[in-house]
């Protein structure tokens, strides 16, 4: 029996690219920029009138981000890092919220909302009081995507670990990165690696139909980050600048609140870290 894999199985794979490993020539175009669209898909069910989603995370989506990016015309995923009864409250009070003329509005006259949920046998309890919440997207956390498609998704997140504070690349050797044409005429939500407008837009020339957002938006003052002051450990001193706490769902510190099922934390006698706790610059509103 081999011990592992051959140096010449693991090497001679396909490699993959990152949003810094792309970019885009100039190009005449025979339009104005104002015919350009931003609808989108987020699965074959839902559309969006921007193709932006908040991430589901929990120093960046709960009710205030949720109802912000629904006014907005995209949509938020409520985290799951917290008990099936809060996440649903989440849901609700980001729903009940003033709703605009237009933008992301669902068939029952409110903002649409997304959760997130886990795999686990204990979550189909999670899932029955989303429903009842009235979430109008529920995201799987899962990367056996092949599995999904087979079973019928609506929609597919795209980018294994490559989060601006995950760390599953480095500690665990493995991940993907984001740049895709097509998957199996499913609609694609880019996740992760998003850290200006510019991979946005290259997120949406490849092919993706949305693009999920972590650091990017947990800056804002709606995100639920805990605000900061920087101190300068070098000049002992508050240098006055403002941040917010952002943490990635599998560090040591989220999977004390709960994200450990999903990370095998909770049966492994030693936790392994495959993200990090740090901060984000404040952007205001």
């Amino acid at each position: 029996m081999e011990d592992g894999f051959p140096t010449s199985k693991i090497f001679n794979q396909c490699y993959s690219l990152t949003y810094e490993d792309v970019i885009f020539l100039p190009h005449y175009i025979d339009f104005p920029t104002d015919a350009v669209s931003l609808s989108s898909c987020l699965s074959r069910n839902v559309s969006l009138s921007i193709p932006c989603v908040a991430s589901p995370m929990d120093t960046v989506s709960e009710a205030h981000i949720a109802a912000s990016m629904a006014a907005l015309g995209g949509i938020a995923i409520v985290h799951c890092n917290c008990t099936s009864s809060q996440q649903a409250s989440i849901i609700r009070s980001a729903k009940s919220l003033r709703v605009p003329v237009t933008e992301s509005v669902g068939a029952d006259g409110e903002w649409m909302v997304g959760a997130a949920i886990g795999t686990r046998e204990s979550d189909r309890e999670r899932l029955e009081h989303l429903v009842k919440a009235g979430a109008n997207v529920v995201v799987l956390d899962s990367s056996q995507a092949q599995n999904l498609i087979q079973d019928g998704v609506d929609g597919l997140r795209v980018g294994m670990r490559s989060g601006s504070i995950c760390t599953t690349q480095e500690v665990c050797a493995v991940g993907r990165g984001q740049p895709f044409t097509r998957c199996h005429g499913v609609p694609v939500i880019a996740d992760g690696g998003i850290s200006n407008s510019g991979h946005i837009v290259k997120a949406l020339v490849l092919g993706a139909n949305t693009v999920m957002m972590g650091s990017f938006l947990a800056g804002s003052t709606e995100a639920p980050g805990m605000i900061l002051h920087l101190f300068s450990v070098a000049l002992g001193i508050i240098n006055g600048q403002l941040v917010k706490k952002y943490g990635g769902m599998g560090s040591l510190e989220a999977m004390t609140k709960g994200s450990n099922q999903r990370y095998l934390g909770d049966t492994a006698k030693l936790k392994i870290a495959q993200g990090v706790v740090g901060a984000v610059v404040d952007k205001g509103s």
